[in-house]
């Protein structure tokens, strides 16, 4: 939020984010509580953190290392103050009054955030009447960033910030 306050302090008013893997939840999060933030990219997200970290391929060294510790009941619980679920209502009442725009992309065969946490996100977003653009692109959490996937997601980015700032 200091990243805004200098924006606005150097004179710009039309505010967004793109927040991409974690970057999303962090994005959903300051979104939710920042009114000025207008525009909102999510790529590759979830509703649940704790979700990613135990059923991810990528993180699947993280959930070896803490599993005999912890299950993923608690381990949501730990992470429940960055996961986008509990901001959601909030997220909504600022958008349903049509102060954001939000953009979600997720990729069909991601590893990293499974298919059903980025369908359950954007069934919550709709459950609560959120207007947003969704882009579901045919590729891997990794791979959405070699071509010709990361020019496809570029182009719905760009093209997206541009209308919405």
């Amino acid at each position: 939020r200091a990243c805004f306050d200098w924006l606005q302090d150097q004179g710009f008013e039309d505010l967004g984010l793109v927040g991409t893997s974690l970057g999303s939840c962090y994005g959903f999060l300051a979104s939710a509580h920042d009114e000025r933030i207008k525009v909102n990219v999510f790529n590759h997200c979830s509703t649940q953190f704790g979700d990613v970290v135990w059923t991810g391929l990528s993180t699947r060294h993280i959930r070896e290392g803490i599993e005999h510790e912890i299950t993923l009941d608690r381990l949501r619980k730990v992470w429940d103050c960055v996961s986008p679920i509990h901001y959601m209502d909030h997220f909504a009442e600022a958008s349903s009054a049509g102060l954001k725009k939000s953009f979600f992309l997720y990729a069909l065969y991601d590893t990293t955030f499974p298919l059903h946490l980025s369908k359950d996100i954007v069934n919550h977003i709709r459950q609560r009447g959120v207007n947003h653009k969704l882009v579901v692109m045919p590729c891997g959490h990794y791979t959405l960033g070699e071509s010709p996937f990361k020019f496809a997601t570029g182009y719905h980015v760009i093209s997206f910030l541009k209308r919405n700032l």
